[in-house]
């Protein structure tokens, strides 16, 4: 940081490496300056990606939401089962437009959580027998996405590229067979819809 605020100060065209000799803290040989920003710049790509998949996946899990409310509203209107409704609404509209406006208000107030929670009211809604062997080679665990879904938390709101990310191909793969569990998961419960 020190090094980049004596280069802005000064210009890049007109630092020179005495410059650099004179601060020690700022003497860096070029190519461990370079090392440094092609480490820094892969960790960007990598933090990026990685948010994108992270969104991407997330959006896939609120569309199965969706369709799953359409193929069978009657768990999702057990969570929305105390919620209230004014006098209007009931004097106005029919029970099922009433159930399908809670429903809906409920999937807008879903998408706003956290995708941990969005997995949490599936399983609750699916009701899965196993979490093993849905995915071959897979097995999904709540608190092993809540670790991915932190460090995402981490390169969105705290970025630091410094951080070399283990596994990235790991840890997106974790995604995608994430959302290809919940969407096996659907098959099984609902075989042929």
């Amino acid at each position: 940081m020190h090094a980049l605020i004596a280069v802005t100060e000064k210009g890049a065209q007109t630092y020179t490496p005495a410059d650099a000799a004179a601060n020690p803290a700022l003497a860096i040989s070029d190519d461990h300056l370079t090392q440094i920003l092609i480490a820094t710049a892969k960790n960007a790509v990598v933090a990026a990606g990685f948010v994108f998949f992270h969104s991407t996946c997330e959006n896939a899990i609120v569309d199965l939401c969706k369709m799953l409310v359409t193929i069978d509203p009657a768990p999702w209107l057990e969570r929305v089962k105390d919620r209230k409704v004014s006098y209007e609404q009931v004097r106005t509209r029919s029970v099922s437009e009433i159930e399908h406006e809670l429903v809906w208000k409920y999937l807008d107030d879903l998408e706003r959580k956290s995708f941990p929670e969005k997995l949490e009211v599936l399983i609750s809604i699916l009701q899965p027998v196993t979490t093993k062997g849905v995915i071959p080679g897979f097995d999904f665990s709540l608190e092993e996405f809540r670790k991915l879904d932190e460090l995402r938390h981490r390169f969105t709101h705290e970025p630091s590229f410094v951080e070399v990310i283990e596994d990235p191909n790991g840890k997106l793969k974790y995604f995608v067979n994430t959302v290809q569990y919940f969407i096996k998961l659907a098959e099984l419960k609902y075989p042929g819809k």
